[in-house]
């Protein structure tokens, strides 16, 4: 109605819209406190409307460069316009690191706490292991600002005790299923680093032969460094993509991968992509599925009509 009015609502993204639309079933369920995650950078995100209490950035990587700037301390400058005053900051970042720096400066202009984990402690961690550190330490800042759980206690870190991490599952991130008796992986890292990170995890938990990758990623992704990521580390890629627009090409994907010395072919369809690769492992290998959460959203239905996260080889 106030686009149609005229208003300066004409001009609303998606994003903006939709973002909108959260906060207000957010209001009208009468939630205290959410968890709401920034689009893109920060400063100029349309969550960005929202007076955090506690602020969290848990890394920075070179992603959307062509909006966020070609540094990582840049990016990390558009990641702290999050912070207002008043807030507590929750990072991963060392004070001494080029984006941390830039965290840590920001925060003593405005007065604010920082709150880091003790040094060494995220090390040789999982992805999931290092989320829940993170996630404690922001626990524990909103516990020092007076919030209370229902048994009257401050909530921090204790609250997420083994059983309340196994449930805080999230679809597609490093998620496995059984399919046929052969592992399959779906997880949504697009960037570099996360996808390096990825593997690590993945062979420190008894994945540890080279698996056939279906691939797939936007056009404004670095390619290139995933593709470094998977260099030597995998049997085969398998490149697809999830339409046209916004998404890299199947062939032009193939055609980079074979560049890092990969074997690589394009494959038309995700369903394809995926039936070949299962297709192609042995029973004691495994497949995963990454580059776009997109890809993992195409690819992950086909799976859950017979399969569930973590099944037996007997279920699908």
């Amino acid at each position: 109605d106030a686009a149609a009015a005229g208003s300066a609502a004409r001009e609303a993204t998606w994003f903006d819209v939709f973002t909108n639309a959260a906060f207000d079933a957010l209001r009208a369920a009468g939630l205290e406190w959410a968890a709401i995650e920034v689009g893109i950078g920060g400063r100029l995100d349309s969550t960005n409307v929202v007076p955090g209490a506690v602020c969290v950035i848990t890394n920075v990587s070179l992603e959307h460069t062509q909006m966020l700037g070609a540094t990582r301390a840049a990016i990390a400058r558009e990641k702290t316009g999050i912070l207002k005053p008043g807030c507590s900051v929750v990072t991963a970042l060392p004070a001494e690191d080029e984006a941390g720096a830039v965290v840590a400066e920001r925060a003593r202009e405005l007065g604010v706490p920082v709150r880091r984990p003790a040094p060494g402690t995220l090390s040789g961690l999982d992805h999931a292991a290092i989320d829940a550190c993170i996630a404690g330490l922001a626990l524990d800042a909103l516990g020092e600002r007076g919030v209370r759980g229902r048994d009257g206690r401050a909530i921090g870190a204790h609250l997420l005790d083994a059983p309340v991490r196994e449930r805080a599952r999230l679809p597609a991130r490093a998620e496995r299923f059984v399919v046929e008796g052969r592992t399959l992986v779906i997880d949504g890292a697009h960037v570099p680093a996360s996808l390096s990170s990825l593997l690590d995890d993945l062979r420190r938990s008894g994945l540890v032969a080279p698996p056939s990758v279906v691939l797939g990623m936007g056009r404004d992704k670095d390619a290139g460094g995933m593709l470094k990521a998977l260099a030597g580390r995998v049997d085969r890629v398998l490149c697809t993509s999830v339409g046209e627009g916004p998404y890299l090409p199947a062939a032009i994907l193939a055609s980079l991968a074979r560049e890092h010395g990969l074997s690589a072919q394009p494959v038309a369809t995700p369903q394809e992509a995926l039936e070949r690769a299962l297709l192609s492992v042995s029973r004691d290998g495994w497949v995963l599925v990454t580059g776009s959460l997109h890809l993992a959203g195409a690819v992950r239905p086909l799976v859950t009509r017979t399969c569930s996260p973590r099944s037996s080889p007997t279920s699908c």
